[in-house]
């Protein structure tokens, strides 16, 4: 998956990843509510100063009720992912970080502080100016 070229927030990429996810047909959908379930997330964590990661267990095999188009394995596993050069800092992990494989719900912190606005910006404002017209 690539990013198209711009300034987003963490909810941005996470909609975007869920986009391609779906496209991708990588989510079940709930046939009665229509709900996507999908298997990977990004939570910001303000107390932590951190994005985190959750993989969810891909079920054995089909449950009732869902539609997918997944090739299911036969036994729970949890999808990974790897962060490439690059987004690995704005996410704060480390280059190449991969999600483990497990069979429960489970979590990743940033191990340093996310740049998620590496383009930093700097507004400055100057109120010693003499304006004849106004007050």
């Amino acid at each position: 998956m690539e990013i198209p070229i711009g300034l987003y927030e963490i909810s941005d990429i996470r909609s975007y990843f869920q986009f391609v996810m779906s496209q991708n047909n990588h989510v079940m959908t709930n046939t009665e509510t229509g709900s996507i379930i999908y298997f990977i997330d990004f939570v910001e964590s303000n107390t932590n100063y951190s994005i985190d990661i959750l993989t969810y267990p891909v079920p054995a095999s089909l449950p009732t009720g869902y539609t997918s188009s997944i090739t299911f394995l036969g036994t729970e596993t949890n999808p990974r992912l790897t962060l490439p050069a690059g987004i690995n800092a704005i996410f704060g992990y480390a280059e190449d970080f991969t999600t483990d494989a497990g069979s429960s719900i489970l979590t990743f912190n940033s191990s340093v502080t996310p740049n998620v606005s590496p383009d930093n910006s700097v507004i400055i404002v100057c109120d010693q100016v003499l304006n004849e017209f106004s007050n």
